[in-house]
């Protein structure tokens, strides 16, 4: 009988593995949208942001510090080379774990009254800085949510996707330095949270569209191209949950509230509509 000692050790080697382009591409869509679109580095901000009221500063801080340092893992475990945005996101909150750590308590109080605007103005600048030196910081995404696509085909988009996303950031951040520094509160509903999503949630919507749209034109395949109607329903259907936190959070009249959250209704099945009656294809 073999005793514990004598047995043979198991050993459980973490490998990484190098990306298949043709199973990536294969993959289906919305585990694409989870994982290769540039939304997924903006979570270790969003998690730093709604800590920041119910956690301690340096427990926001730890834990957006190591939701940025599981994102470079994860990629780097995947096969793909550590994304900018990512890096970017594990650097910044490094330093704010040691601002949180050795700084005194006014440094901290100050980032934490300002981490909004701090973090979108950052995130702004990586995007338009990778667009000025020739590497846009969505070729990442990209060339893993497209593998195979022609390389002319992806800078364009990688062009036009980044643009999007940097116009969305900047706009993000002017509304948190108005709703932080002009009318001083932090915590507006308005410009502390809805008005700052917003911009986010158009530029991911608009960016899956207009690849979709992009790619099918280059192929020459008119019946693989998503109308305006598709962008339409997308984007109504947000103001479904944005009229629902006016109403439940009181943030603003409740006229305000209700015409938002019909709307969000009635938008999206008239586009649905649209899109059945025009066509007898699948809706997609």
């Amino acid at each position: 009988m073999i005793s514990g000692s004598d047995r043979p050790a198991r050993s459980l080697p973490i490998a990484r593995r190098r990306i298949d382009p043709d199973r990536e591409r294969r993959r289906p869509d919305r585990v694409l949208r989870l994982l290769d679109d540039p939304v997924v580095a903006l979570l270790p901000w969003f998690a730093f942001t709604f800590l920041l009221e119910p956690m301690t500063f340096l427990g926001a801080s730890l834990v957006a510090f190591a939701l940025s340092g599981a994102l470079v893992f994860a990629t780097w475990m995947r096969g793909s080379d550590p994304r900018v945005f990512e890096v970017s996101d594990a650097v910044l909150f490094g330093l704010i774990v040691a601002i949180a750590l050795f700084r005194e308590p006014s440094s901290q109080s100050w980032l934490s009254d300002h981490a909004d605007a701090v973090s979108n103005v950052v995130l702004t600048i990586v995007a338009f800085v990778s667009l000025a030196t020739g590497r846009p910081f969505t070729a990442q995404y990209t060339e893993i949510r497209f593998a195979g696509t022609d390389e002319r085909l992806l800078a364009r988009l990688d062009r036009e996707s980044t643009l999007i996303w940097g116009i969305a950031l900047a706009i993000t951040s002017l509304i948190a330095i108005y709703g932080e520094w002009v009318l001083d509160q932090q915590t507006n509903l308005w410009t502390a949270w809805i008005l700052q999503t917003a911009p986010l949630i158009v530029a991911l919507d608009l960016t899956l569209w207009i690849d979709r749209r992009t790619i099918a034109r280059a192929a020459r395949a008119p019946e693989l191209e998503p109308r305006p109607a598709v962008l339409a329903r997308d984007l109504l259907a947000w103001l479904l949950p944005i009229g629902v936190l006016s109403l439940v959070f009181d943030g603003g009249p409740p006229a305000l509230g209700w015409t938002l959250v019909a709307l969000g209704i009635a938008g999206p099945a008239i586009a649905w509509a649209t899109l059945i009656s025009s066509s007898g294809r699948k809706v997609r």
